[in-house]
């Protein structure tokens, strides 16, 4: 008896066999399991928790770069606006230091520095942080002596 089941292994298909006790694993899908579906989707979530966060960090340190630039751009400006109107803005002040303010509204209407929004109403510098008008003073101070002028914005 043990000869002749023997034989009869021998001579049959071991991939039938094989197939009859186990099931064939190169079977074809048709689709992605649910515990696929999950795992790329967690595995998404993962990686937008990583990025997302350094993106908008990465926006707000740009718009306080801008914002900065702009506000050295508006100083120099002044600086500029002071050093044409230097008689204008001295006068008969006899100090050695004096000290003005102006707004940027003055560097626009002047010619001293370029809106970025311009209509036919309205020329405005926007402060890129927040999208709004900014409306900024600047305080020029003018030493009489050396007529060295610096400006900041206030």
């Amino acid at each position: 008896m043990g000869d002749t089941s023997i034989l009869a292994l021998k001579k049959s298909n071991w991939h039938d066999i094989l197939v009859a006790k186990i099931g064939d694993f190169n079977m074809k899908k048709n689709g992605f399991t649910i515990v696929e579906i999950l795992a790329v989707i967690v595995v998404l979530a993962a990686v937008m928790a990583l990025v997302i966060p350094n993106l908008t960090e990465s926006s707000s340190k740009a718009k306080n770069k801008l914002y900065d630039t702009k506000i050295s751009m508006i100083e120099k400006a002044a600086i500029l606006y002071a050093q044409d109107n230097y008689n204008l803005l001295v006068g008969n002040d006899t100090n050695i230091t004096i000290i003005r303010t102006i707004n940027s509204d003055d560097l626009i209407t002047t010619g001293y520095y370029v809106a970025d929004k311009e209509t036919d109403t309205d020329n405005k510098i926007i402060d890129p942080r927040t999208n709004q008008e900014l409306n900024v003073d600047i305080e020029i101070t003018i030493n009489t002596i050396n007529k060295k002028i610096t400006a900041k914005v206030k």
